[in-house]
């Protein structure tokens, strides 16, 4: 055989063996997490764990507001997977307005929630600016069921907000068929 021929059988065969190992191991797919949850079994969890929140906070659920828009808990949001793949998530928040001033009471409210979400299994992060109006807030991330949820308490108002995790599927696609 010429040795021409055996260089070119080399290189294509090494090329080969080359683009099967980036295939295998360079093109990852979704993770698990993105895979596990339909688009709509992650909104309704995130949906879930917004309204055991509300409830954890004592305060009676008809006491807080329904999403300005009705069909902001329905509209489904591009996001970024963990391969750099667009998924769809979606985020929805609620709010109550009434009297704060208690700080005792208001610290009350944030524990109350801090171990929901700390039973639920996610980390819990309080953060207070400075100053006479202070400002609470509570994040909650890590758990499955959200990629992230945020209680704020400000004076007269208490908001929670969740924004679901990212999953395989086409926000313009299921916004059409919503």
């Amino acid at each position: 055989m010429d040795r021409t021929m055996t260089s070119r059988t080399a290189i294509t065969s090494a090329t080969a063996v080359g683009l099967l190992l980036l295939l295998l191991t360079g093109c990852a797919g979704p993770s698990e997490q993105e895979q596990a949850m339909t688009p709509t079994e992650s909104r309704e969890t995130m949906l879930t764990l917004l309204a055991s929140s509300r409830d954890a906070t004592g305060i009676p659920a008809a006491e807080w507001s329904e999403p300005i828009d009705i069909q902001s808990d329905m509209a489904a949001d591009p996001c970024a997977m963990s391969n750099g793949d667009t998924g769809v998530n979606f985020s929805t928040g609620r709010s109550w307005e009434g009297d704060t001033s208690d700080d005792g009471e208001m610290e009350a409210v944030v524990q109350r929630v801090r171990d929901h979400w700390e039973s639920n299994g996610m980390t819990t992060v309080r953060k207070v600016s400075p100053g006479p109006k202070q400002i609470v807030r509570l994040i909650g991330e890590g758990a499955d069921e959200v990629r992230s949820i945020r209680t704020t308490i400000i004076p007269g108002k208490i908001t929670i907000s969740a924004e679901s995790v990212c999953v395989v599927g086409n926000s313009a696609e299921l916004n059409l068929n919503e």
